[in-house]
């Protein structure tokens, strides 16, 4: 849940009130500037924790966490009162509560199950529960003779007076100020509800949901009333946020198809709001908005050297505005497109408008971003968008002028597709904190089974000789966890601390190699980690790289740099590396079992076309790259001369694919109802990693944005 500070005016004020007669109580007894509890000081009003000669380092809300259950020691504090005086006017979850609570813990060394200082109340909150001892400073004025009693009766009716008189300024200063900001629910439907859209006249939303089939199709929703109309059917609805045409008749989406030779190619579709037949708008297309007057249609066009956005005119010419372009919008009176560079299957860009005929262009960000999402105010002064550069995604404003972009909301899990209202007062977006599960079948044909679930999987490979299957997780605001699943015994163990993007088993089965970092403080490494041991040995230091495998002392793995990806083979005891190829989309490279070749892929739904397929070299460079399949992600070595990989628009299909002919064969549908997000196979096993999300919308009432 999201919270942003808000409240009655009257509330406003008596809380206020509260605040002031703890404050002045408190000066009435003379409480120290620093507390001491266990071996730390806390000095309350510098926010300052020290650890005898040691400063301990806590960020801000870990900091402002503390200080507030120190000065209210022994007294349970709910989440929405930390959320209220931590992050004053703010969009912010629970999440990002419990996570600053895990942070204070891990500094002060504290345990959630026998607490010593921060103790969770559950279902209620946290209390501080260590005792404090004043500590006196030389800085501090020496203390008055005064016995308390006397100190209280002259303090109390100063403060009677100043409560007095705080209140009636607040309460009449209450009538000017805005109604307060909130967040609340606004739908959730059983396949989740993601990338909303209002209707022109603002009474309607549509909505993407999953169906039992595993589509995601259109519905749509008006507030207040029960249920949920299903506009498509027999189709998969992806892309950016679905739109509706200007006199509010139809709802525009894009689907994907295959192009006849095995590519994922995207149409933009439309489809009646009273219900009817969908039919093909624009073809190789997605992201399709029409202007306010109903006569001109811009979208991003999908060709043969990237994706561009284009304008077409009332009579039907085209042209382009951008060569590069994503989630392309019309601001309401119809003079700007905003759009970003940012691909949002994954890629950093900008934000940038530009006047419809191309003729004037400005870059509102400066990046790295990640976009997912955006939209126009009402009277075009700005953009609201969805990106993420250091943590999760976020919503953030920035004025069509230029300027700094602002955060609209702040915590854990993914503020994404954010629609405002035509009228402005409310902003729709969706959060969602990705799921993962990840199941196991025993042969090519077998079922498959649940053996493990939680955060967003990154990568998972089936150990060669074993049930053990290697898992990277990736929670919340962190890289992902290197961990192994036992399944005879239904455990996980942590492997060494790692903090890994992808990991790979040896061909032996003795190693675990994994691109990641040992020390949060540092770089990037591919290390060798010893199993069961947990042994750490580092193989490249220092290195922007992901995706290793290791067969004997042949290392494998990719290595980013500028627009491309290096493709790199490492000879570990010969200490020697080459660059077999560079492209602008590798992925899960994998040595052969005898050690002579590599196969990899481009994405599984890519947007380079000289990229995309399952590909083949030998390791030693002596022969050209062959593209094996047109399409398709994550090979796995069935033997020295086949490869399974995933095929489809969505990873629906497994495939054999004979590395000397190419001709592929199908060998099982993978219809699991979620999108697949890793794929490994190791003998006659499969392991697969499905995102099973349900996100929900969620509505920001009284939408303030800044000037």
């Amino acid at each position: 849940m999201h919270h942003l500070r808000g409240g009655s005016p009257g509330g406003a004020a008596w809380a206020f009130v509260g605040e002031l007669t703890t404050i002045l109580l408190m000066s009435a007894s003379s409480p120290p500037g620093r507390l001491a509890f266990g071996p730390f000081v806390l000095d309350v009003a510098s926010h300052r924790l020290t650890r005898g000669d040691r400063v301990v380092a806590l960020g801000d809300r870990a900091m402002g966490v503390l200080v507030e259950l120190v000065t209210h020691s022994g007294q349970v504090l709910t989440k929405d009162e930390l959320i209220e005086r931590v992050w004053p006017d703010v969009g912010i979850s629970d999440e990002a509560l419990a996570q600053a609570v895990h942070e204070l813990r891990k500094a002060l060394e504290d345990s959630s199950r026998t607490p010593l200082y921060v103790q969770t109340v559950h279902g209620r909150g946290y209390r501080f529960v260590a005792r404090l001892q004043a500590v006196e400073s030389s800085t501090l004025h020496p203390p008055t003779t005064k016995p308390k009693a006397l100190r209280l009766a002259v303090a109390v009716p100063v403060l009677l007076g100043l409560v007095v008189a705080a209140a009636w300024l607040l309460l009449r200063r209450s009538p000017q100020r805005p109604a307060p900001q909130h967040i609340e629910e606004f739908v959730r439907l059983p396949g989740g509800a993601f990338k909303p859209a209002f209707s022109p006249d603002g009474r309607t939303v549509a909505v993407v949901s999953g169906d039992e089939a595993g589509h995601h199709a259109i519905f749509l929703v008006r507030p207040g009333a029960p249920g949920a109309l299903r506009l498509t059917r027999g189709m998969d609805v992806r892309g950016p946020s679905p739109t509706f045409s200007a006199d509010g008749n139809w709802v525009l989406f894009t689907s994907y198809r295959s192009d006849g030779q095995g590519q994922a190619m995207p149409d933009v579709w439309r489809v009646p709001v009273l219900g009817g037949r969908a039919e093909v708008l624009v073809e190789r297309a997605s992201a399709a908005h029409q202007d306010r007057s109903g006569s001109r249609l811009v979208f991003s066009r999908v060709g043969t050297s990237g994706t561009s956005v284009v304008v077409r005119e009332a009579d039907g010419r085209e042209h382009v505005i951008g060569e590069r372009g994503f989630w392309p919008r019309w601001s309401a009176d119809g003079e700007w497109i905003a759009y970003t560079t940012s691909d949002p299957e994954g890629g950093n860009g900008d934000l940038f408008v530009v006047r419809p005929d191309g003729s004037e262009r400005r870059r509102l960000t400066q990046g790295p971003w990640q976009f997912y999402g955006l939209d126009w105010t009402p009277q075009g002064e700005g953009v609201v968008f969805a990106a993420a550069r250091d943590g999760p995604f976020q919503l953030w404003y920035v004025a069509k002028e230029g300027g700094a972009p602002v955060r609209l909301t702040l915590g854990a899990g993914e503020d994404t597709c954010p629609a405002v209202a035509p009228d402005g007062s409310q902003l729709l977006f969706v959060n969602g904190r990705m799921r993962s599960s990840v199941l196991v079948a025993d042969e090519l044909l077998g079922s498959f089974r649940k053996v493990g679930s939680g955060d967003e999987v990154l990568s998972v490979a089936h150990h060669p000789a074993s049930p053990a299957l290697a898992v990277v997780w990736q929670h919340t605001g962190t890289e992902g966890n290197l961990s192994v699943l036992a399944e005879g015994s239904q455990r996980e163990e942590v492997v060494a601390g790692i903090s890994a993007l992808h990991a790979r088993w040896s061909a032996d089965g003795q190693w675990l190699v994994a691109a990641g970092w040992r020390d949060p403080e540092g770089t990037r490494q591919i290390v060798r980690v010893g199993w069961p041991s947990g042994a750490v040995s580092t193989l490249v230091s220092d290195c922007p790289c992901e995706w290793p495998d290791l067969h004997g002392d042949t290392l494998v793995f990719l290595r980013h740099g500028g627009d491309t990806t290096a493709l790199v083979v490492r000879d570990l005891a010969g200490r020697w590396e080459r660059v077999l190829v560079e492209r602008a989309e590798i992925s899960a490279p994998r040595v052969s079992p005898d050690g002579r070749r590599v196969a990899w892929s481009g994405f599984l739904r890519p947007t380079d076309a000289e990229s995309t397929g399952i590909w083949v070299m030998p390791v030693d460079g002596s022969d050209a790259p062959r593209r094996l399949v047109a399409d398709g992600a994550w090979p796995s070595w069935d033997g020295p001369e086949h490869l399974l990989v995933v095929r489809g628009a969505t990873g629906d299909a497994l495939w054999r694919v004979p590395v000397t002919t190419g001709d592929p064969e199908r060998v099982r549908a993978l219809e699991l109802a979620f999108p697949i997000s890793a794929f490994d196979a190791a003998g006659r096993r499969l392991a697969v990693a499905l995102h099973v999300d349900t996100p929900a919308v969620f509505v920001l009432q009284g939408l303030r944005l800044p000037p």
